[in-house]
């Protein structure tokens, strides 16, 4: 497993370098021959690792060589982010930069003459480890060569993002989300035994990892992710991914300098550590400070060039965010939802040009829509208890955007029909005002779109499935309606979804019968019905009226009818 997770990282490197912009900025900088050599190093350290696992033999020899492949790949990641920051911040300047600042970066660090000598010297240093490494492996004979337990429920979207924030994900291909790549490989670990109780709803997953399978993972990254329990008194000098238990941080003042991941305890209030750990660890990846307490950031938090994930979830003293936090051009994830206090967005959000996911919990009547739908990278907007939110998207059409969740925004009337068409994903909850028909009058004429997972929940505005889930008969892998009181009638052109995999209906208590066409639904393998009384009842296995409808589908789950 350390082997596989050392070969991800390898393949995911050896794209970067070979990647256009990365060959482009190390052309223009003088060092591309070292660039391509370095590739060529890490090729032969990827094709010995697959031999590694064969060889048991030695395996404490072993163990230490993966280690320091670890600590050496890390410092090249680090290279390699480095060529990539500086494209996006040239594209950022030549985009949204002024004369003015063109003429300051002269005398910076970014200044091309100094950078490239800075540069140059770094990769030449880890070209000489790079070579250690691979010669040290002829040393093993790798050859090149192509009880009870306690279940964690995970969300297959949690995965994908930080799993992309450590670079632990290939680039995907045209027509492909990360999230899509995540996804091929948890469905690989299901297909191996890893992962259990794997519920697949077309766009996303649902899956629980085994205790033992938590432990092994822990044991094979020992030393290099850790778990700080109160009272610790030292951090590995390896360590590279930090977990604190609580809010006891005044004594790690010395954190090493090149950790990638530190996740904060819930409550944290720990202001100087914050501001320590912002200054003084440059290459953070992952940055989770959900459910602090924190009313704002270090105003130079702009200076974590390489952050790929930074999350305030949950935290409820949060007012507002610097500006410099639209500096973070790698910046992949933005989590602020439950951030209940939070006045509005920072200014210059389309400067986040790596943004994919944005998660908010804002006061702010005027969201900055027009903004997010210029993010080229933008795949993921989720929107939580945006109370003062009236509309979204009008006449704007956000041609990245896959996925999107709206959320108890109560406030909340419209959302035009060409937002849906681009939507692999879409989820409404509790926007008990939002007119649901999506300004689609002409139902003659339903436009195509690409729906795989919709989920309708608690809104009492809906008697029955809206028209335009017509225009997903090719896509629609799952459909959940749950929560929906009055709900009256699942319409015959259902049998049409010809795609649908998954179906939960749940609590709505007027829905009394399914269409007479139930039983065209061929491909359906998934049907949960709970909490309706009456269709509970004609859903009976063998007995009830509406069971021949049914029967056909290889897992069906049905609620007990009420006495």
């Amino acid at each position: 497993m350390a082997e596989s997770l050392i070969f991800a990282v390898a393949e995911s490197l050896i794209s970067k370098l070979a990647s256009r912009a990365v060959e482009q900025a190390s052309l223009a900088l003088g060092v591309y021959q070292e660039l391509q050599q370095m590739k060529k190093t890490m090729a032969l350290i990827k094709a010995f690792l697959l031999d590694a696992e064969q060889k048991k033999e030695k395996n404490n020899a072993l163990s230490e060589w993966l280690r320091q492949i670890r600590l050496v790949f890390a410092h090249a990641e680090d290279i390699v982010d480095n060529f990539e920051c500086e494209v996006l911040r040239k594209h950022v300047v030549r985009t949204h930069g002024s004369f003015s600042r063109k003429v300051c970066r002269l005398f910076s660090t970014s200044n091309p003459l100094v950078y490239r000598y800075r540069m140059g010297r770094e990769i030449n240093d880890i070209k000489k480890q790079l070579e250690k490494v691979a010669a040290d492996g002829h040393m093993f004979g790798l050859q090149s060569s192509d009880k009870d337990t306690k279940d964690f429920d995970v969300s297959s979207s949690y995965v994908a993002l930080l799993w992309e924030a450590l670079g632990f994900l290939p680039p995907p291909k045209e027509n492909e989300t990360t999230h899509d790549v995540a996804n091929e490989y948890l469905r690989e670990l299901w297909s191996r035994s890893f992962l259990t109780d794997f519920l697949d709803m077309g766009s996303t997953c649902r899956f629980k990892l085994h205790d033992l399978v938590r432990e092994l993972a822990v044991y094979v990254a020992k030393g290099e992710f850790q778990i700080l329990y109160p009272h610790s008194t030292t951090i590995s000098e390896h360590a590279q991914h930090l977990s604190f238990i609580e809010n006891d941080m005044l004594g790690q003042d010395l954190v090493p300098m090149g950790l990638r991941t530190i996740i904060f305890p819930m409550e944290a209030t720990n202001g100087a550590f914050l501001n320590t750990l912002v200054f003084r660890c440059k290459y953070l990846r992952v940055l989770d400070l959900s459910y602090s307490e924190y009313e704002s950031l270090p105003s130079y938090i702009g200076k974590l060039k390489h952050l790929r994930y930074l999350s305030l979830s949950g935290n409820k003293k949060l007012k507002g965010l610097p500006d410099s936090v639209c500096k973070l051009q790698n910046l992949q994830t933005l989590d602020l939802r439950g951030c209940i206090q939070l006045q509005k967005l920072p200014k210059g959000i389309r400067k986040l040009i790596s943004l994919r996911r944005l998660l908010v919990t804002t006061m702010q009547p005027d969201f900055p829509d027009k903004e997010i739908s210029k993010l080229a990278s933008i795949e993921t907007l989720e929107l939580y208890s945006c109370d003062n939110l009236e509309s979204l998207f009008q006449a704007i059409q956000p041609r990245s955007l896959k996925f999107l969740h709206l959320s108890g925004c109560g406030g909340l009337r419209s959302l035009s029909f060409h937002v849906i068409t681009n939507l692999e994903s879409l989820v409404i909850f509790k926007c008990s005002k939002m007119e649901l028909s999506m300004g689609l009058s002409n139902l003659n004429s339903i436009p195509d779109s690409r729906l795989k997972l919709l989920v309708l929940q608690s809104l009492p505005q809906l008697v029955t499935l809206p028209e335009w889930l017509q225009g997903s008969v090719n896509t629609l892998h799952s459909l959940l309606v749950v929560d929906c009181n009055n709900l009256e009638e699942l319409p015959e052109w259902l049998s049409t979804l010809t795609c649908l995999k998954l179906l939960i209906i749940e609590h709505c208590p007027r829905l009394i019968s399914l269409p007479e066409t139930t039983h065209l639904l061929r491909n359906l393998e998934h049907l949960e019905i709970n909490d309706c009384p009456e269709l509970c009842r004609r859903c009976q296995p063998g007995v009830g009226l509406d069971w021949h409808k049914i029967s056909h589908i290889k897992q069906v789950i049905i609620g007990e009818p009420e006495e």
